[in-house]
């Protein structure tokens, strides 16, 4: 499952992986995309996964804003629905204890929550939900030079788990094309 901002469900790279979508933003509504990061990450999953990977968008924000109502809504559905990994692109300063809740349940029950540590070039043990053990927490990695280093931009601190790579990453858009993006999400 990816909780982010929806699925461009008409994209050429990554209809295919579509299953059991939800938009908590808007219910009642397909789970379209309308500020391309949960398309670009889509994206990324279909091109790292066998084809027969499939992705659950949970629509709990717009490209501004990530609503920890709708996220605390699309967790258990997550888990209703067989999830077995749930990628959470996004946090904030401070803890939401409701929405902590749901990862733990989702942490009981074996999924897997994915957290990106935040691109705030500070520290992610101050980051919700990538500051809590219940989540896989990564970080951004680059290539400088011949070699692999932390992206200035990504959160660093006790709660990483895994550093991947996350600059320039080219990956599906909104409305059929690719494009780049960069960051701790990726």
């Amino acid at each position: 499952a990816v909780a982010d901002t929806g699925f461009d469900t008409d994209h050429a790279f990554i209809k295919d992986r579509y299953k059991d979508g939800c938009n908590f933003l808007e219910k009642g509504t397909p789970p379209e995309d309308d500020g391309g990061h949960g398309t670009h990450i889509a994206g990324i999953i279909t091109d790292m996964t066998l084809p027969s990977v499939k992705i659950m968008p949970l629509k709990v924000g717009s490209y501004s804003s990530i609503y920890s109502s709708c996220v605390i809504e699309a967790i258990p559905y997550a888990i209703e629905h067989n999830a077995v990994a749930i990628n959470m692109s996004f946090g904030d300063l401070g803890r939401n204890a409701v929405m902590e809740a749901a990862i733990e349940k989702a942490y009981q029950q074996g999924v897997v929550c994915v957290a990106a540590s935040g691109n705030a070039g500070t520290n992610a043990d101050y980051y919700f939900p990538a500051n809590i053990v219940q989540t896989l927490t990564v970080s951004n990695v680059q290539q400088i030079g011949g070699g692999v280093d932390l992206n200035y931009m990504s959160n660093t601190g006790r709660t990483l788990d895994l550093a991947a790579p996350g600059t320039y990453i080219v990956s599906s858009a909104v409305n059929g094309g690719m494009t780049t993006m960069s960051g701790t999400s990726m």
